[in-house]
């Protein structure tokens, strides 16, 4: 099976473990030469909040099938609307050098080679979605407020974060998160407003995401690409997990 599930609403973190399981019993049989079969591997996508990470950021029920993926050589591929800047500290604790989907898809940071990543804007330049977006609101009236509105302390203030963590996430290259305060009339005009400038408005939890015309499918399939370029003769089985 090499079908693809990128809507990344698949599987659990338990179901994941029980996969990894199954194919770490196979790989230390191979290993043995007791089943040797074609060279198969896991190409695992997951997204972050509610799916790797647990409420306080942990990642202790996700250890088992994270250590079964290392043992077998299964690629691991974050995959959220945080930045590159948030997913490197995450990555590191992982110890992971693969592949990262940021932004929702609008920023793809790639392995150099060199222990780091090659980050590549897939949309719109944050810059100029800013730039339409608040040139509607000067012009319509003031019916939103953003990232690039706020400092540190207000984004700490608004998401929760600790300040550390707040001036990581304002990081941004690809998106502009919002909180609309106008009513359900204006954002229909601000929608089609932007829609005309290739902008798109993603609901999130709290945030609203204006970003470019690219989604996390987008980068699923450029990772995908990636390691078939690499590994071309492999045969890899996609699992996409989300919450």
């Amino acid at each position: 099976m090499t079908e693809v599930l990128s809507n990344f609403n698949n599987l659990a973190i338990g179901d994941l473990n029980f996969i990894c399981s199954r194919c770490r019993l196979a790989w230390r049989l191979r290993l043995h030469g007791e089943a040797m079969s074609p060279d198969t591997r896991l190409l695992v996508f997951t997204d972050l909040d509610a799916t790797l990470l647990d409420e306080s950021y942990g990642f202790g029920a996700a250890k088992p099938a994270l250590d079964a993926l290392r043992e077998c050589g299964h690629p691991l591929v974050l995959a959220s609307s945080k930045t590159v800047a948030e997913m490197r500290e995450l990555a590191a604790r992982l110890a992971l050098s693969t592949p990262m989907i940021a932004e929702n898809g609008g920023v793809l940071a790639m392995p150099n080679g060199n222990a780091g990543w090659h980050v590549q804007i897939r949309g719109l330049d944050r810059h100029i979605i800013a730039r339409h977006a608040h040139a509607w609101r000067c012009r319509v009236g003031d019916y939103f407020r953003g990232f690039m509105d706020w400092d540190v302390d207000e984004i700490s203030a608004q998401t929760g974060l600790d300040l550390k963590s707040a001036a990581l996430a304002g990081e941004r290259q690809a998106t502009e998160p919002i909180i609309w305060q106008g009513s359900a009339e204006c954002r229909r005009d601000f929608v089609l407003a932007m829609r005309q400038q290739g902008i798109r408005l993603v609901q999130g939890g709290r945030f609203a995401h204006l970003m470019g015309e690219v989604d996390k499918a987008d980068g699923l399939r450029a990772v995908c690409d990636f390691y078939h370029r690499g590994s071309p003769i492999t045969k890899w089985i996609k699992v996409a997990l989300g919450d």
